[in-house]
């Protein structure tokens, strides 16, 4: 028996073993909720491995992030709707190359006239038919000039028959009476002339007729007054009376040397409608030439009014004093001011360089004596006549013009 016993489990230890172990029925209803084996087998089969699973993903967008970039994006079909409306890019590329730049277009545009002033230019314009239709009815402007160039200055004409006496006037003085009085047949201040009498000019020879009454007292001078006389007889200047005077013009230092200055007193001579024709030069000293050269000894010197400036003496530019100041220009108007003649009393030249030989007019220059020219007062009868003051090359002075 305790051998049988022994070998036998004891009771506590079995209850023990039992108490842990699963009710049958619990077993049962439990494992009939469990899936087979073989089927969970079959099901893991099919499915993906959870590391393959997990590399798949992470390789996937987040649909979150895929929502929110797919809701930025147009619709498929509004887009191609869109685009269907559009110009194909080959096209407006090759439309494009075909238009110009904007910025060329700007420049050139800038540079363009407003339209609406354009046409307002153009309204104010004749129509190129009627000015065609003009000008073909107007002379030629060369053919002009040449027919203008051949005719007398208005002013100079004017001037000339002002000067001329009018012909009734002269028709009724030669009509009544001419008379001759060999003691008056040289004109002169002191005589008084009847209408129809008649007297010869000393200074151009020639013989005129008196239109009217004249009184010594009133000093006619017969180139000068054409309302009271007219001329006559036509004849020669008495070769030793010659005339002087001042120029009406004023001049800065630039008188083209010696040679200018003469142009500039033949020019004025010519302008002058009683003066007798013939060469005038300029009393003036240079480097080349000195005052004395110009006058004669042997001549008696005269305004254009007849009055004496000077008789023939050994030095005309000696003389310390004049008979009469050379005031008067070649119209026979009264002047005042200064005369170049950079002069000395020998008739010699007193700057030899003066206005860089009278051909600058330029300040003070004289490369020998820094002081300009030296001048003459036209209105006085001192020595000052020729010698007064240097002035500067730039300021204005006339010259004193003498017949040869």
């Amino acid at each position: 028996m305790d051998t049988a016993l022994a070998s036998k489990a004891d009771q506590a230890a079995v209850n023990t073993a039992l108490s842990a172990k699963a009710d049958k029925t619990t077993m049962d209803t439990a494992l009939a909720s469990k899936a087979d084996q073989a089927a969970v087998n079959t099901a893991l089969s099919a499915k993906a491995d959870k590391t393959t699973m997990d590399t798949a993903l992470a390789s996937k967008a987040d649909q979150a992030a895929v929502n929110t970039a797919l809701s930025a994006k147009a619709d498929k079909t509004t887009m191609d709707t869109a685009l269907a409306s559009k110009a194909d890019q080959a096209a407006v590329n090759t439309a494009l190359s075909a238009k110009a730049d904007k910025t060329t277009m700007d420049t050139a545009l800038a540079s363009k006239a407003d339209q609406a002033a354009v046409n307002t230019a153009l309204s104010a314009k004749a129509d190129k038919t009627t000015m065609d239709t003009v000008l073909a009815s107007k002379a030629d402007q060369a053919a002009v000039n040449t027919a203008l160039s051949g005719k007398a200055d208005k002013t100079t004409v004017e001037t000339s028959l002002n000067l001329k006496a009018n012909k009734t006037d002269v028709e009724t003085a030669t009509t009544n009476v001419v008379r001759f009085d060999p003691a008056k047949l040289e004109w002169a201040f002191a005589h008084s002339y009847k209408a129809g009498e008649v007297a010869r000019y000393f200074l151009n020879g020639h013989m005129y007729i008196a239109l009217q009454d004249i009184s010594s007292d009133q000093n006619i001078v017969p180139t000068m007054h054409p309302e009271y006389w007219a001329l006559f007889v036509e004849g020669q200047q008495g070769t030793n009376n010659k005339l002087i005077f001042a120029t009406k013009q004023t001049f800065d230092g630039n008188l083209g040397g010696a040679n200018g200055a003469d142009q500039k007193c033949q020019t004025a001579a010519n302008e002058s409608s009683i003066l007798p024709s013939g060469t005038y030069k300029a009393l003036i000293s240079t480097s080349t030439r000195n005052a004395s050269n110009v006058i004669s000894t042997q001549n008696t010197y005269y305004k254009i009014d007849g009055t004496v400036v000077a008789y023939p003496f050994a030095s005309f530019l000696a003389l310390n004093r004049l008979n009469s100041p050379i005031n008067m220009d070649q119209n026979g108007d009264t002047v005042s001011g200064s005369a170049w003649t950079n002069t000395n009393t020998l008739g010699g030249t007193t700057h030899w360089q003066a206005c860089g030989d009278f051909h600058t007019g330029s300040g003070s220059w004289d490369a020998y004596s820094f002081a300009g020219a030296q001048t003459g007062l036209v209105d006085s009868t001192s020595s000052t006549w020729r010698s007064d003051v240097n002035i500067g090359c730039d300021q204005q002075a006339r010259l004193y013009c003498v017949q040869q």
